[in-house]
């Protein structure tokens, strides 16, 4: 995959987990989310960082809802590759 698609699609992505968490998440919450790639010869490896900062009050609902962010993100990267990869095919 062309290094340019596959910044279109982790900034896709980034955009889709953002979204995801401003509606998971009580007004005004501070969050950031991170997404790094490495891309080796066979494979590209992605890492995914998500903070949320707030009361200790809520720390568990937290913690929950990053784990979860976590997941709908790798459902979300796996759809978009595939997605990629069939838009690839029908060019080619």
């Amino acid at each position: 995959m062309p290094e340019d698609r596959l910044e279109e699609l982790i900034s896709a992505l980034e955009k889709e987990l953002e979204k995801y968490l401003e509606n998971a998440l009580p007004p005004k919450t501070d969050y950031s989310v991170v997404i790094s790639v490495a891309k080796k010869e066979d494979r590209v490896d992605v890492a995914l960082d998500v903070v949320i900062r707030g009361g200790a009050a809520h720390q568990g609902d937290f913690d929950k809802v990053a784990s979860e962010a976590i997941g709908y993100a790798k459902r979300r990267l796996v759809k978009l590759l595939e997605e990629s990869e069939a838009e690839a095919i029908k060019g080619d």
